[in-house]
C-alpha cells in the first residue's frame, strides 16, 4: 500500500512539474486583415513590461507595437498600451506615456483610455494608443535601457524593459519595416 501511495505522489509531482517557457512573454503577433475596407493591422500581443519573465501577471502594463497598413497608403506605427490593475488609472488624453530611452526622454500623446475601459473578474483593464514614427520604434528596440511611465488622472505606474521585451521589440522592428 505504501508503494502505491509513493508512486501516486511521484506521478503527481511529475505531472505538476512544468518547464517554464524559454522567454515570457512569447513573441506573438495578432493580424487583422480587412479586405472590405482594405487595411491590415499587425499588433504584438502579450508583451508584459517588467519582471514578468515566466507567467502573465494579474496586474501590470503591456507595451505592444502596432503597424496599420492601409491598402494604398503609408504605414502608421503605434504603441498600444494595456494596463491591468486593481484600481483605475484613468489614462487621460494628451502626453500620458513617457519613455526614457537610454536616459533620453520621449513623450507620446494619445486619446487616453476613455472608450477602452473594462472590468475583468476582479481587475480593471484600460487601453490607449500612441502614434510614433518607425525610427522611434527602432530607437526603442535598439536601446540598452528603457523605462516607461504611464500616467492617469488617479496615479501613474512605471516599468522597465527586460531582455525579453527588447527581444520582442527587435523582432517586431525587423519583421514589420515600412
Amino acid at each position: 500500500m505504501k508503494t502505491i501511495h509513493l508512486v501516486a505522489i511521484l506521478l503527481l509531482m511529475i505531472g505538476c512539474a512544468t518547464t517554464p517557457p524559454k522567454a515570457w512573454p512569447p513573441y506573438q503577433i495578432n493580424v487583422i486583415d480587412d479586405k472590405f475596407d482594405g487595411f491590415t493591422i499587425n499588433r504584438m500581443d502579450g508583451n508584459w513590461i517588467g519582471h514578468f519573465e515566466y507567467f502573465p501577471p494579474r496586474h501590470g502594463v503591456q507595451l505592444n507595437p502596432q503597424k496599420y497598413q492601409p491598402g494604398n497608403g503609408k504605414a502608421i506605427f503605434s504603441l498600444v498600451v494595456e494596463y491591468i490593475g486593481s484600481d483605475w488609472l484613468f489614462i487621460e488624453e494628451g502626453e500620458s506615456l513617457i519613455i526614457l530611452v537610454d536616459g533620453e526622454r520621449m513623450a507620446f500623446s494619445g486619446d487616453g483610455s476613455w472608450d477602452h475601459r473594462d472590468v475583468i473578474y476582479s481587475s480593471v483593464k484600460e487601453m490607449a494608443w500612441y502614434d510614433l514614427d518607425y525610427k522611434d520604434l527602432v530607437r526603442i528596440a535598439n536601446a540598452t535601457e528603457v523605462e516607461l511611465k504611464l500616467s492617469g488622472s488617479q496615479y501613474y505606474t512605471t516599468e522597465r524593459f527586460t531582455k525579453t521585451n527588447f527581444r520582442n521589440f527587435r523582432l517586431f522592428v525587423e519583421q514589420f519595416k515600412p
